[in-house]
């Protein structure tokens, strides 16, 4: 079966969407760290993931009351496991140029003398390989629905010359509507092409 024949997918009429690049992007004072609060389960912050160096918590901004990613990363444990603090300021200096509906929105930093705290934009339904391992498996058409939309944020990044490098499905996160985000852009590169 083509995925134009698989009955009951929607597949996107334009395949390709626009986003912005912005070498100099502002941040917005509503998006400070000081305007988010954890979202508390039995009285302790939410764990909505863990990384190599970093905890992902769930924060709620209380301006706005929706709900934010907030990835923590400890400064010593990023120096014991790559020993270089640069694929954090990369990570950060990559995303924050970006806008688009397929890649994760950072909407601010902050960085400590001992750690750094980014506000990022909630993907609810998890990641790509936690959904895959949690299901059963994926029909051609659903596949292909993530396929293009991952394509759609590589297509891009490549058109600001931006090299991602680190795609795999942990890394490709989903919104709890069927989009997917791509994330973690600290392997990323910038070129001149």
């Amino acid at each position: 079966i083509l995925p134009s024949q698989t009955p009951n997918v929607q597949f996107p009429s334009k395949f390709i969407t626009e986003g912005t690049f912005s070498k100099n992007k502002k941040e917005d004072p509503i998006y400070s760290i000081n305007n988010f609060v954890p979202v508390l389960n039995e009285g302790k912050p939410t764990i909505i993931g863990t990384g190599t160096f970093s905890t992902v918590y769930l924060y709620q901004n209380k301006y706005t009351r929706k709900l934010y990613a907030v990835k923590h990363m400890i400064k010593k444990r990023i120096i014991e496991k790559c020993a270089t603090l640069d694929s954090i300021y990369n990570d950060i200096e990559s995303q924050s140029k970006i806008t688009h509906e397929n890649t994760t929105r950072l909407s601010s930093s902050n960085e400590k003398e001992k750690d750094f705290s980014c506000v990022m934009e909630y993907a609810k339904g998890g990641n790509l390989f936690k959904f895959i391992h949690g299901q059963r498996p994926l029909t051609e058409g659903e596949a292909f629905t993530y396929f293009i939309q991952v394509v759609n944020a590589i297509y891009f990044l490549h058109e600001n010359n931006i090299i991602h490098r680190d795609i795999k499905p942990e890394n490709i996160l989903l919104d709890g509507t069927g989009k997917v985000k791509l994330c973690d852009f600290g392997w990323c590169c910038e070129v001149e092409i």
